[in-house]
């Protein structure tokens, strides 16, 4: 098996972060015929429940994959990471100041594991939702949320890019059974899926030691009960792809209507800073599904009704209405005249001197950008998508239907020992995460 470096740890399947390796975790040799068969379903072709499921953690780990290679949120950390190998292999002297700029990348993903407090009631027993902006020394300015029954808080988890990119992940997951489901002659037959899907979903929410990873999928959930679960599904992966995507500019605007809701002024400038300087991508998220509750709620039945059809048609098209006509962005903010910056980006990339693949599998994922557009991944056929191959337990290789021309073992074994150097000295970083305290003087010249 492959080394895992930097990623979500996963009984199942991981993607890793600093090599790019996705592997499927419980799979072998034995198993690669019948992968092979998932990952080239082709629609009006049965599936049983195993074959279901290995499709549905394909869906998972080439999220991760996708988020890394398609949206802006991943360019940044590409750049990141690759600023810091480059001065790793060189031996400059900013070697940490490059570890510092790029832990607060991996940091997003990798930390907050302390500031997570376990209750036992059942998560979803907890109907209500609410939260609280804390200083951490550590971490800066967090959001914490606190699922509540009564006044009672039983869990509190730290508002996290974790939680939004593994939200995303599961959310494609499920929803690629629920699309199967969908194209079933059987009506009892999908009936079922769909029962069980709904089961696993209820299980995974209960499920406390992946609260962080569940938590917005929770409070999606909560705040829009009059939607089935595909639509909800397919919701909540269009609006993490929104938050993951947004350029600079957009962040810009939506962070100027998110620090106006704070109670506490002062901590919610400093977190609204952070996500003006492009950390903290989960506020988006978090924020949008407020703010699209209370605007579902400040509407007329009928009008509701309308709004709600449209989340699940085009839950898209319904996160823009509600930032335009509730929060009162311009239709124009959300059109795509900035995507010539992310292609520029594709070619700052290649000017790296490393032997790292991440400027290479950008490119090829260009195609990919725009076959996802504002769609929800686990919609999209695996097969009209370029994607790496993929590793199994024991270390063989499933080649991936519209394959990218990457040879994994290969690169993995050249760039082994540049892993566990970068892993190293990430790991023995011991500063605090770069940001700015809330007694910075900033904050009173404004």
């Amino acid at each position: 098996m492959h080394a895992r470096f930097l990623s979500a740890p996963d009984l199942d399947g991981t993607f890793d972060y600093f090599s790019n390796i996705l592997t499927l975790l419980q799979y072998t040799e034995a198993d690669s015929a019948e992968i092979h068969a998932a990952i080239n379903w082709k629609s009006g072709e049965p599936m049983d429940r195993r074959m279901l499921k290995i499709r549905a953690l394909v869906y998972h780990e080439i999220t991760h994959f996708l988020d890394l290679h398609t949206t802006f949120w991943g360019h940044q950390y590409l750049v990141r990471k690759l600023n810091f190998a480059q001065s790793l292999t060189r031996d400059l002297p900013d070697v940490d100041d490059r570890l510092a700029v790029f832990a607060v990348e991996t940091g997003e993903i990798d930390i907050h594991k302390e500031l997570i407090v376990e209750g036992t009631l059942p998560p979803t027993a907890c109907k209500r939702l609410t939260h609280q902006l804390q200083y951490e020394e550590k971490f800066g300015v967090v959001l914490i949320i606190n699922y509540c029954s009564g006044d009672t808080v039983h869990h509190q988890v730290p508002l996290s890019t974790l939680s939004l990119l593994e939200a995303h992940a599961t959310a494609n997951e499920f929803l690629s059974i629920l699309e199967y489901a969908k194209t079933i002659d059987d009506p009892v037959d999908a009936a079922i899926i769909n029962r069980e899907t709904r089961e696993s979903f209820d299980d995974l929410l209960n499920d406390v030691s992946r609260i962080e990873y569940s938590v917005l999928l929770s409070l999606t959930r909560i705040h829009f009960p009059e939607i089935d679960l595909k639509s909800l599904m397919s919701m909540i992966s269009t609006l993490a792809r929104f938050s993951l995507d947004a350029t600079f500019f957009r962040i810009g605007i939506i962070a100027n209507r998110i620090e106006e809701t704070f109670s506490n002024r002062s901590l919610g400038h400093f977190l609204s800073m952070e996500l003006r300087r492009d950390s903290q991508r989960a506020l988006i998220f978090f924020k949008t599904v407020l703010f699209m509750y209370e605007w579902k709620e400040s509407l007329s039945k009928e009008e509701k009704d309308i709004y709600l059809a449209l989340v699940g048609d085009d839950p898209h098209a319904a996160i823009v209405e509600m930032w335009v006509k509730y929060k009162g962005m311009d239709v124009e903010d959300f059109d795509d005249r900035f995507d010539f910056l992310f292609e520029g980006a594709l070619e700052r990339l290649g000017n790296y001197k490393s032997t790292l693949c991440d400027a290479v599998l950008s490119a090829e994922n260009l195609q990919n950008r725009k076959i996802i557009g504002n769609r929800a991944i686990g919609s999209i056929d695996l097969p009209s998508l370029k994607l790496i191959d993929m590793v199994l337990h024991d270390g063989t290789i499933v080649k991936a239907p519209n394959s990218i021309n990457f040879d994994v073992e290969t690169y993995f074994d050249i760039n082994m020992e540049l892993f566990s150097r970068m892993e190293r000295r990430y790991r023995e970083y011991r500063g605090k995460r770069i940001h700015m305290p809330p007694d910075t003087v900033e904050y009173f010249h404004f």
